[in-house]
């Protein structure tokens, strides 16, 4: 029998947190395992109600709380909302892994259940409940599922009413306890409250979706983002949060997958060159798949032996002729914009974010014993930002968004 432990969480006004199992002490953070997480979020988008929305209005709305997340929290963590899942609630624990992989090349995935539930509970009371599991002798997560409580409560895919909670906003302050954030009640000690709120993470204020009273709030605000980077550390993304130029959800799906595959790996000056692909794959064919796209990242491992900077050239000169390549590479695809189709716009947007991420994964690791110069690094991102919002223009102008 496997050696498990977990804690729950009831979110929603006045509401208590149980801990079942294992003391939750102030040393004893739960976070999710690496230094590039990502968890796979499975979602069964029945019995939400009516007021929410159809199953693809759901997913959509429980993946733009994700997104929100990542966009506002500029920490390397990230969800994806890829595989639904047919049957409601979660499995059992004996799908729960606590021994490595036997392949020490083979990452383990990462998975959290989002599910709704009609019928009355009395364990889940509240707007919706987290369970979070790890295994004996580890503060590592090893699963998450949320249970939203629509038996008491009617959810909408808009904003919040006097008879109806948000469901992006409710889904907001659960995920943040998936990712290892708490808040604290009316009523604790200050010495208890430390225990229950993560590292770096103070008693949210009531303009944080981690205040444990709040209402129709889906942007998590300065506490909540000192709390996930104190988690998971900062990753200094080239993008802003909000406006025309914000990330998609479209950027963060392929974004996400980016990260998982080639996070830590990105610390050479080949590596360098790997950006650049991100643009040169923008011209090709549009990558949908989880499994395009990993297929792309390996070929740019396999050819990363000989892509170096050539290192008889002064470094002046290098940053010379990578400047002019990039001025005409960046040059010749704006031409083309107004001629390519839609899907192969929306592929190019999503690609060139990607870059741009590589791009901040390589500054977060150019760390080592032989760092990339700065110069080429600012060429790329240039490049890679002004193609980038070239294409959104571009997409724009015949309306579309994504």
């Amino acid at each position: 029998m496997k050696a498990l432990k977990y804690l729950k969480i009831i979110a929603g006004a006045g509401i208590s947190l149980f801990l079942m199992n294992f003391a939750f002490l102030s040393e004893d953070k739960l976070r999710w395992e690496g230094s590039l997480p990502r968890v796979e979020v499975k979602v069964h988008p029945g019995n939400f109600g009516p007021d929410a929305g159809d199953a693809t209005q759901i997913i959509a709305t429980l993946r733009g709380a994700g997104l929100s997340w990542f966009k506002s929290a500029s920490s390397p963590f990230s969800f994806s909302f890829e595989n639904n899942r047919e049957t409601a609630g979660a499995p059992g624990m004996d799908t729960i892994e606590c021994a490595p992989p036997t392949d020490p090349m083979k990452k383990k995935l990462s998975v959290a259940y989002l599910y709704a539930e009609t019928r009355p509970d009395p364990d889940c009371t509240g707007e919706s409940c987290v369970f979070i599991w790890s295994c004996t002798g580890s503060q590592k997560i090893a699963r998450a599922d949320v249970q939203f409580n629509s038996y008491d409560n009617r959810f909408t895919s808009g904003s919040a009413s006097a008879n109806h909670l948000s469901l992006k906003s409710s889904a907001v302050h659960a995920l943040g306890h998936v990712l290892g954030l708490d808040h604290c009640d009316s009523g604790d000690t200050p010495e208890y409250c430390a225990t229950r709120l993560g590292d770096g993470q103070v008693n949210p204020n009531s303009t944080a979706v981690m205040h444990a009273v709040r209402r129709d709030r889906s942007v998590p605000a300065e506490d909540d983002v000192l709390g996930v980077q104190a988690l998971y550390g900062v990753l200094d993304l080239p993008f802003p949060t909000e406006g025309r130029y914000a990330l998609s959800s479209g950027d963060v799906r392929d974004i996400s997958f980016v990260i998982w595959e080639m996070g830590t790996r990105l610390k050479t000056k080949a590596d360098w060159h790997r950006i650049n692909s991100g643009a040169n794959r923008a011209v090709m064919t549009p990558q949908r798949t989880k499994e395009e796209i990993q297929d792309a990242v390996q070929k740019d491992l396999e050819n990363q032996t000989t892509t170096a900077v050539d290192e008889r050239k002064p470094l002046a000169k290098v940053i010379e002729q990578e400047n002019k390549r990039a001025q005409a590479f960046s040059s010749s695809l704006k031409s083309r914009l107004p001629h390519l189709p839609i899907d192969t716009l929306r592929a190019m947007r999503h690609n060139l974010s990607s870059g741009l991420v590589v791009y901040s994964l390589t500054v977060k690791n150019n760390d080592g014993a032989d760092p990339i110069p700065n110069e080429l690094l600012e060429i790329s991102k240039s490049t890679l930002t002004d193609l980038r919002k070239a294409v959104i223009d571009e997409l724009k102008s015949r309306g579309f968004s994504e």
